[in-house]
């Protein structure tokens, strides 16, 4: 549910940010890749949007 709400935002400000689609698109997958390996360390009330 995560990756479906936030990886177009991402995306987005990826694109913004001047990345090429191809490399916001590797991040986005990098980043939540990053986040489900490590979700065990989050606190219950921890908010993953800015």
């Amino acid at each position: 549910m995560v990756f479906i709400v936030f990886a177009p935002r991402l995306n987005g400000w990826l694109l913004g940010m001047g990345a090429s689609p191809a490399v916001a698109e590797e991040l986005v997958q990098e980043a939540f890749l990053r986040l489900v390996r490590h979700a065990g360390r989050l606190n219950d009330d921890t908010r993953v949007g800015a």
